[in-house]
């Protein structure tokens, strides 16, 4: 009896390792040792099986197979990998979301390669980062006046066309600085820079940071505002432009003129010449009045 269970344990054993058949064992009737034997042989198998099915799952990238059963301690080395792998595919995922902050320790060359991925991965963003915000600077160089740093005549010609190509409503004033030339041939450029930095401080006070305010040449300006606002435009200018006659600095007029005009953007499309020249016509009745109030200017 003890051969043929002897026999019996080694084809079931065979069974298992090799694949050799479907050997099963029933070792409840059998003697002491070989039924112990045969008890602990069936766990071993299951295990073995669990173990087969389990890196199976694994090898095919499956990490959302079930840990095996806890006694199972053929899978434990199994079961710290399938975790270190779960973490490393959720570092993966903050990658993808743009952190780069984390670093793997788990993997030997490939947390490394890991390492060296996200590290140059940070490095690159870095670099596009920079030359992304050097090209901000240099768009904004371009539309800006470096003198006055308000928007420039390119600027204004490119947001004027949007606006009035969308035909808005919009409230446009032109503004020619008084007596520049005269403050340039008599007290100098540096002191003419200095009258068209307080003009353009004097604008910029009475004005909101939204509302386009440009230098559309060396003497001329314009402000936009959005809406058919030419009642508060008017206001606006005359305040600022009592104020600045008022200011008292340097030996000579502070002064400027200007001409409002509004465009119903539902009254059809006008051109920007069209617009500017309807503008300056006004600028030059407010500079006659100028001349015959405060002199040659």
């Amino acid at each position: 009896m003890a051969n043929q269970n002897c026999e019996l344990l080694l084809a079931y054993i065979k069974s298992f390792l090799y694949g050799d058949g479907d050997c099963r064992l029933e070792p409840d009737e059998w003697e002491e040792p070989c039924r112990s034997l045969a008890t602990e042989l069936m766990t071993l198998r299951r295990n073995v099986e669990e173990l087969l099915q389990y890196t199976k799952a694994l090898s095919c990238g499956n990490l959302s197979v079930p840990f095996p059963q806890k006694d199972n301690y053929l899978c434990a080395n199994l079961k710290e990998l399938h975790t270190n792998l779960n973490h490393l595919v959720w570092q993966a995922n903050q990658v993808v979301e743009g952190d780069y902050s984390h670093h793997i320790s788990s993997f030997g060359e490939l947390s490394d390669a890991f390492n060296c991925m996200t590290a140059q991965l940070q490095e690159r963003r870095e670099i596009l980062q920079e030359e992304v915000e050097s090209a901000h600077r240099r768009v904004d160089a371009a539309y800006y006046d470096p003198g006055t740093r308000v928007r420039n005549r390119l600027y204004f010609e490119e947001y004027m066309r949007e606006v009035l190509g969308q035909q808005q409503d919009i409230t446009l004033c032109y503004m020619d600085l008084d007596g520049l030339k005269y403050v340039n041939d008599h007290f100098g450029h540096n002191e003419g820079d200095c009258y068209i930095r307080r003009f353009v401080q004097e604008i910029n006070s009475s004005f909101r940071t939204t509302d386009v305010f440009a230098r559309i040449g060396g003497d001329e300006f314009c402000i936009v505002l959005l809406g058919r606002l030419s009642g508060l435009m008017e206001k606006k200018m005359a305040d600022t432009l009592e104020h600045f006659q008022t200011l008292g600095v340097g030996d000579y007029a502070h002064s400027f003129s200007y001409g409002i005009v509004e465009i119903d953007g539902g009254s059809g499309r006008m051109s920007l010449e069209e617009v500017l020249h309807r503008a300056d016509e006004k600028m030059y009745e407010c500079k006659r009045k100028n001349k015959e109030r405060l002199g040659c200017l």
